[in-house]
Order: structure tokens, then C-alpha cells, then sequence
């Protein structure tokens, strides 16, 4: 799950913590930009909490890739399979 800030990921949390719940055994990834959702993703039910490298085509495909996400969620958009 993405959410660029704080205001952002505290929607996310209760998503998150419900995925956690019902579905232990995904992996769960929450990114962000700003420097003012640090400290919250360090308090998530997730695996893996970090910036997202700039929203540019070129490095989302890369970031992407690697990754392999089977779903994207972003509180302030739509969700849906990557």
C-alpha cells in the first residue's frame, strides 16, 4: 500500500491491521514520500516499510518489477491488480 504522507497512511492503518488479520500470511508493503509518515510505518502490521523511489514511469516500472505486487492500494485512489 502506498500513501505519500501521514494523513494518508492513517487511513491505510485500519486496512492494513485488517489485512493483517484476516489474511497472515501475505506480505504486506506500505511505502510512502513524505518524511512525515516515517514514524507511522514503523508501527504497521507490515513486512516491509520505506520511501517509494520518485513517481516516475521509469523507476515505478523497475521498483515494480522487483517487487512483484499482486495488488496496489493507495488510500487517496483506487486499488486494483498491478
Amino acid at each position: 500500500m502506498h500513501a505519500p504522507s501521514v494523513g494518508e497512511g492513517l487511513q491505510a492503518k485500519p486496512v492494513l491491521e485488517t489485512l493483517r488479520a484476516e489474511q497472515p500470511e501475505w506480505q504486506l508493503a506500505f511505502t510512502f514520500f513524505s518524511p512525515s509518515a516515517e514514524r507511522l510505518a514503523k508501527n504497521l502490521p507490515v513486512d516491509v516499510a520505506d520511501y517509494l523511489p520518485l513517481d516516475r514511469p521509469r523507476t515505478w516500472k523497475r521498483c515494480s518489477m522487483r517487487s512483484g505486487p499482486r495488488r496496489w492500494c493507495s488510500p487517496s485512489s483506487t486499488c486494483g491488480p498491478s
